[in-house]
């Protein structure tokens, strides 16, 4: 019994779905993260939109947050990483 268990426990865990939630909640931390620590104006300024192959792509809406961002990408990776698994995202892409 606890073989079927072992089975049905890593189907779950290499499902699409559960990897679909697992970047929705990175997605969502990534956001908070900019808002409260980073100190931008995110809601105007800067957005987490998706994570994708160990990239976190943010969308920037001017100029000054970007460069803001690109200057803090190292703590920004690192709080990400610290808080889910090590190497979760391994670089940020920017839509400018």
């Amino acid at each position: 019994m606890k073989a079927l268990k072992n089975i049905l426990n890593k189907q779950i865990k290499n499902s699409s779905m559960m990897k679909e939630a697992s970047v929705g909640v990175i997605t969502a931390y990534a956001n908070d993260l900019l808002e409260k620590k980073i100190n931008l104006n995110t809601k105007i300024q800067a957005r987490a939109m998706q994570v994708k192959d160990k990239v976190l792509t943010i969308a920037c809406l001017s100029e000054e947050s970007l460069k803001e961002l690109k200057t803090k990408e190292f703590e920004i990776i690192n709080n990400i990483n610290q808080q889910f698994t090590e190497n979760t995202i391994e670089k940020i892409r920017y839509l400018a």
